[in-house]
């Protein structure tokens, strides 16, 4: 029987590489937990993104939906508003009593960004906006309201009438009202839900744009990036009631698509969404004749900084089709982060009239 025992060299030896192999798994744990972290928050950052992405692609498709073309009748839109660049009360329709789908403010934003404004009664996420529908009167002399949108129960909204063949704004009514002040005496009128109290505006109005919170970005966001905000325009007081729905955003750019000959194609890719060098007023029907698609242009970051990891591409945001908005090249910090161009291209759907079968 051997009962030599372990030389202390040996036992340092064997100390040695154990702590070698230790150091290599712990080394290979703290590269895999630093990927995972990393992949981690670019799937939760991708996620919230894409929640308000969606937000911004639906608002557009739905621009001008229950808009009314024409208003005889004076309303109020956005109030004043100094802490913003620009000012909410300067992207009001510029002929009110003609309010376009779209307004927009090219580069007015910061670095350069642009804001965009949407109008149609459903801006407004609520229960409220939810419901429309038309007013009728059967045989028996008797007026109905026919829902085409929301649950059928109406109480306490205040809906803005508007004639179908010409979308003129005629009055606010609530279900109250139905069989007194809007006697159709033959002929059907379309009721779009805008508001639980008397509404300022016979629409409802978004505004999108890049600002930095009052109290800071959140810690995770690289220098110099925004906030993407949604703001509706309250009803109550015109001021802004904004959310933000896209963290660590760098750049904000939109490209209208127009049709300037008639021919139902996009002809040009412009900072505007109509031709403004056409001289005519009613610039509301200068977009509803031209305009056919939106192209919007993000730059945000993806996960959280990364000090072993250098990003050294740039941005154009720009596609095959559309000329070069503005560029991106990440400098300084920038260059430990990971960012993403997202393009969203989205068709707007109502703001043209189109024949409805009212059954």
């Amino acid at each position: 029987m051997n009962r030599k025992g372990i030389t202390l060299i040996e036992l340092l030896v064997v100390l040695a590489i154990l702590g070698i192999v230790l150091a290599m798994i712990y080394r290979s744990y703290i590269v895999v937990l630093k990927s995972q972290i990393q992949q981690s928050g670019i799937a939760q950052s991708n996620i919230n993104n894409l929640i308000g992405l969606e937000m911004l692609r639906k608002d557009i498709e739905m621009a001008g939906f229950g808009l009314p073309w024409n208003i005889s009748v004076s309303y109020n839109e956005a109030d004043y508003d100094s802490k913003y660049t620009p000012d909410p009360h300067d992207l009001n329709a510029e002929d009110s009593s003609k309010p376009e789908a779209f307004s927009f403010a090219n580069n007015a934003g910061p670095d350069n960004s642009d804001v965009l404004v949407i109008r149609s009664s459903v801006a407004a996420l609520n229960k409220y906006t939810e419901h429309w529908g038309y007013v009728y009167e059967n045989l028996s002399d008797e007026v109905y309201y026919k829902a085409l949108g929301g649950d059928g129960n109406i109480d306490d909204i205040y809906f803005a009438v508007v004639k179908p063949e010409n979308m003129e704004f005629l009055k606010y009514v609530t279900d109250s009202d139905f069989g007194t002040t809007c006697k159709p005496g033959g002929n059907i009128y379309l009721f779009f839900g805008i508001d639980d109290n008397n509404p300022r505006m016979p629409f409802n109005r978004v505004d999108y744009y890049l600002k930095r919170p009052t109290d800071g970005m959140p810690k995770r966001c690289a220098p110099n990036t925004y906030e993407l905000y949604r703001a509706t325009i309250r009803q109550s007081d015109g001021k802004r009631n904004e959310q933000p729905i896209m963290d660590c955003v760098v750049k904000f750019q939109v490209k209208f698509g127009l049709d300037n000959n008639s021919d139902g194609s996009i002809d040009d890719w412009s900072d505007a969404p109509y031709d403004n060098s056409v001289a005519n007023s009613d610039i509301s029907k200068e977009i509803r004749e031209q305009l056919k698609q939106v192209k919007v242009f993000i730059v945000y970051q993806e996960g959280k900084k990364d000090p072993d990891f250098t990003f050294n591409q740039s941005f154009k945001l720009r596609d095959d089709t559309t000329d070069t908005s503005d560029e991106f090249t990440p400098t300084g910090d920038q260059k430990h982060y990971r960012w993403k161009m997202v393009e969203l291209v989205v068709d707007p759907l109502n703001i043209k009239v189109r024949k409805r079968n009212l059954e």
